[in-house]
Protein backbone atom coordinates (compact mmCIF):
# COMPACT_ATOMS: atom_id res chain seq x y z
CA UNK A 1 0.00 0.00 0.00
CA UNK A 2 2.77 2.38 0.87
CA UNK A 3 4.64 1.66 -2.36
CA UNK A 4 1.46 2.22 -4.36
CA UNK A 5 0.90 5.57 -2.73
CA UNK A 6 4.46 6.65 -3.41
CA UNK A 7 4.25 5.60 -7.06
CA UNK A 8 0.97 7.48 -7.46
CA UNK A 9 2.52 10.54 -5.90
CA UNK A 10 5.42 10.46 -8.32
CA UNK A 11 3.07 10.03 -11.26
CA UNK A 12 1.02 12.91 -9.95
CA UNK A 13 4.13 15.04 -9.70
CA UNK A 14 5.12 14.09 -13.24
CA UNK A 15 1.65 14.89 -14.55
CA UNK A 16 1.65 18.23 -12.75
CA UNK A 17 5.10 18.99 -14.10
CA UNK A 18 3.95 18.19 -17.64
CA UNK A 19 0.88 20.35 -17.25
CA UNK A 20 2.91 23.23 -15.83
CA UNK A 21 5.38 22.98 -18.71
CA UNK A 22 2.52 23.00 -21.20
CA UNK A 23 0.99 26.06 -19.54
CA UNK A 24 4.31 27.91 -19.62
CA UNK A 25 4.82 27.00 -23.27
CA UNK A 26 1.33 28.22 -24.16
CA UNK A 27 1.95 31.46 -22.27
CA UNK A 28 5.22 31.91 -24.11
CA UNK A 29 3.45 31.53 -27.43
CA UNK A 30 0.67 33.92 -26.48
CA UNK A 31 2.84 36.71 -25.08
CA UNK A 32 4.55 37.66 -28.40
CA UNK A 33 1.14 37.85 -30.07
CA UNK A 34 -0.26 40.05 -27.32
CA UNK A 35 2.84 42.24 -27.58
CA UNK A 36 1.88 43.17 -31.14
CA UNK A 37 -1.17 45.03 -29.89
CA UNK A 38 -0.18 47.82 -27.46
CA UNK A 39 -2.83 48.68 -24.91
CA UNK A 40 -4.40 52.09 -25.47
CA UNK A 41 -2.09 52.99 -28.35
CA UNK A 42 -2.03 52.43 -32.08
CA UNK A 43 0.48 49.97 -33.52
CA UNK A 44 3.43 52.10 -34.64
CA UNK A 45 2.46 54.94 -32.33
CA UNK A 46 3.44 53.66 -28.88
CA UNK A 47 6.68 55.60 -28.37
CA UNK A 48 5.97 59.04 -26.97
CA UNK A 49 9.51 60.16 -26.11
CA UNK A 50 12.99 59.72 -27.50
CA UNK A 51 14.10 57.98 -24.29
CA UNK A 52 13.07 54.53 -25.50
CA UNK A 53 15.67 51.77 -25.66
CA UNK A 54 17.71 52.17 -28.84
CA UNK A 55 17.28 49.42 -31.44
CA UNK A 56 18.09 48.83 -35.08
CA UNK A 57 15.20 49.71 -37.36
CA UNK A 58 13.95 47.85 -40.38
CA UNK A 59 16.27 48.23 -43.37
CA UNK A 60 14.60 50.50 -45.93
CA UNK A 61 15.06 47.97 -48.72
CA UNK A 62 13.29 45.34 -46.60
CA UNK A 63 10.39 47.63 -45.78
CA UNK A 64 7.42 46.30 -47.73
CA UNK A 65 4.59 48.83 -47.75
CA UNK A 66 1.05 47.81 -48.58
CA UNK A 67 -0.62 50.61 -50.55
CA UNK A 68 -4.38 50.68 -51.05
CA UNK A 69 -4.85 53.20 -53.81
CA UNK A 70 -7.89 55.26 -54.67
CA UNK A 71 -10.09 54.00 -57.51
CA UNK A 72 -11.25 57.52 -58.37
CA UNK A 73 -9.96 58.66 -61.78
CA UNK A 74 -9.02 62.05 -60.36
CA UNK A 75 -6.62 60.33 -57.95
CA UNK A 76 -4.80 58.18 -60.53
CA UNK A 77 -1.87 60.62 -60.69
CA UNK A 78 -1.71 60.80 -56.89
CA UNK A 79 -1.57 56.99 -56.73
CA UNK A 80 1.36 57.03 -59.13
CA UNK A 81 3.24 59.76 -57.28
CA UNK A 82 2.73 57.99 -53.97
CA UNK A 83 4.21 54.73 -55.27
CA UNK A 84 7.02 56.56 -57.13
CA UNK A 85 8.01 58.41 -53.94
CA UNK A 86 8.22 55.09 -52.08
CA UNK A 87 10.36 53.55 -54.80
CA UNK A 88 12.64 56.60 -54.79
CA UNK A 89 12.97 56.24 -51.01
CA UNK A 90 14.25 52.66 -51.50
CA UNK A 91 11.06 51.13 -50.09
CA UNK A 92 9.11 48.22 -51.57
CA UNK A 93 5.51 49.27 -52.24
CA UNK A 94 2.87 46.59 -52.88
CA UNK A 95 0.08 48.44 -54.66
CA UNK A 96 -3.51 47.19 -54.53
CA UNK A 97 -6.34 48.71 -56.59
CA UNK A 98 -10.00 48.16 -55.75
CA UNK A 99 -11.44 49.04 -59.19
CA UNK A 100 -14.31 50.80 -57.44
CA UNK A 101 -16.29 47.67 -56.50
CA UNK A 102 -18.22 47.64 -53.24
CA UNK A 103 -15.92 46.83 -50.35
CA UNK A 104 -13.02 46.51 -52.77
CA UNK A 105 -10.56 48.51 -50.67
CA UNK A 106 -11.38 46.50 -47.56
CA UNK A 107 -10.84 43.28 -49.56
CA UNK A 108 -7.49 44.66 -50.71
CA UNK A 109 -6.58 45.25 -47.08
CA UNK A 110 -7.42 41.63 -46.22
CA UNK A 111 -5.08 40.54 -49.04
CA UNK A 112 -2.27 42.74 -47.70
CA UNK A 113 -2.69 41.33 -44.19
CA UNK A 114 -1.92 37.90 -45.64
CA UNK A 115 1.36 39.21 -47.08
CA UNK A 116 4.57 40.16 -45.32
CA UNK A 117 3.99 43.92 -45.29
CA UNK A 118 5.32 46.07 -42.45
CA UNK A 119 2.83 48.92 -42.77
CA UNK A 120 -0.33 49.69 -44.78
CA UNK A 121 -1.10 53.07 -46.36
CA UNK A 122 -4.74 53.70 -47.30
CA UNK A 123 -6.17 56.31 -49.65
CA UNK A 124 -9.79 55.57 -48.80
CA UNK A 125 -12.52 56.37 -51.31
CA UNK A 126 -15.21 56.18 -48.62
CA UNK A 127 -15.05 57.20 -44.98
CA UNK A 128 -17.34 54.47 -43.64
CA UNK A 129 -17.10 50.70 -43.35
CA UNK A 130 -13.48 50.55 -42.18
CA UNK A 131 -13.69 49.62 -38.49
CA UNK A 132 -13.52 45.85 -39.04
CA UNK A 133 -10.60 46.03 -41.48
CA UNK A 134 -8.67 48.45 -39.27
CA UNK A 135 -9.28 46.26 -36.23
CA UNK A 136 -7.94 43.21 -38.07
CA UNK A 137 -4.77 45.11 -38.99
CA UNK A 138 -4.31 46.20 -35.37
CA UNK A 139 -4.75 42.63 -34.14
CA UNK A 140 -2.17 41.49 -36.71
CA UNK A 141 0.30 44.04 -35.32
CA UNK A 142 0.54 46.01 -38.59
CA UNK A 143 0.46 49.83 -38.36
CA UNK A 144 -1.97 51.67 -40.62
CA UNK A 145 -1.54 55.12 -42.18
CA UNK A 146 -4.47 57.14 -43.53
CA UNK A 147 -3.24 59.17 -46.51
CA UNK A 148 -5.48 62.05 -47.62
CA UNK A 149 -8.37 59.96 -46.30
CA UNK A 150 -11.64 61.01 -44.73
CA UNK A 151 -11.72 57.94 -42.48
CA UNK A 152 -12.27 59.15 -38.94
CA UNK A 153 -12.73 56.21 -36.56
CA UNK A 154 -13.67 57.07 -32.99
CA UNK A 155 -10.97 54.66 -31.84
CA UNK A 156 -7.67 56.42 -32.58
CA UNK A 157 -5.74 53.25 -31.74
CA UNK A 158 -6.82 51.82 -35.12
CA UNK A 159 -4.32 53.95 -37.05
CA UNK A 160 -0.77 55.13 -36.41
CA UNK A 161 -0.85 58.41 -38.33
CA UNK A 162 -2.49 60.53 -40.98
CA UNK A 163 -0.42 61.66 -43.97
CA UNK A 164 -1.06 65.10 -45.42
CA UNK A 165 0.40 64.45 -48.87
CA UNK A 166 2.25 67.43 -50.39
CA UNK A 167 1.98 66.70 -54.07
CA UNK A 168 4.87 67.73 -56.29
CA UNK A 169 2.65 68.64 -59.26
CA UNK A 170 0.88 71.36 -57.26
CA UNK A 171 2.38 74.51 -55.74
CA UNK A 172 2.77 74.04 -52.00
CA UNK A 173 2.56 77.75 -51.20
CA UNK A 174 2.93 78.40 -47.48
CA UNK A 175 4.75 75.77 -45.48
CA UNK A 176 2.30 73.51 -43.64
CA UNK A 177 2.10 73.61 -39.86
CA UNK A 178 4.37 71.08 -38.19
CA UNK A 179 7.36 69.06 -39.32
CA UNK A 180 7.64 67.92 -42.94
CA UNK A 181 8.89 64.42 -43.79
CA UNK A 182 10.07 62.51 -46.80
CA UNK A 183 7.78 59.52 -47.13
CA UNK A 184 10.54 56.95 -46.52
CA UNK A 185 11.50 58.67 -43.26
CA UNK A 186 7.89 58.95 -42.13
CA UNK A 187 7.10 55.29 -42.76
CA UNK A 188 10.38 54.15 -41.17
CA UNK A 189 9.55 56.12 -38.01
CA UNK A 190 6.14 54.45 -37.83
CA UNK A 191 7.44 50.91 -38.42
CA UNK A 192 10.34 51.42 -35.99
CA UNK A 193 7.93 52.90 -33.42
CA UNK A 194 9.94 56.12 -33.23
CA UNK A 195 8.37 59.36 -31.94
CA UNK A 196 6.21 61.03 -34.60
CA UNK A 197 3.19 63.28 -34.94
CA UNK A 198 -0.28 61.83 -35.40
CA UNK A 199 -0.69 64.09 -38.46
CA UNK A 200 2.43 64.11 -40.65
CA UNK A 201 3.17 66.38 -43.62
CA UNK A 202 4.76 64.17 -46.30
CA UNK A 203 6.44 65.38 -49.49
CA UNK A 204 6.07 63.23 -52.60
CA UNK A 205 9.43 64.27 -54.06
CA UNK A 206 12.74 62.41 -54.63
CA UNK A 207 14.64 61.95 -51.38
CA UNK A 208 18.10 60.95 -52.59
Amino acid sequence: MIRTMRTTGRRGDMRWGSRAAAMLLAAGLIMPLAGCVPQGKAVGDTTETADAVAHDGVDRHDLYVGVIGSSKPDNAELNRQLVDAMNQGDLNPVFMASNGDAGGQQKAMADLLARDVKVIVIMADKASGWDEALTEARQAGIPVVLANSAISPDDRTLYAARFNLLVKSRPIGREPVGHTYYIADALADIVDDAPHEKIMNVRLVPQW
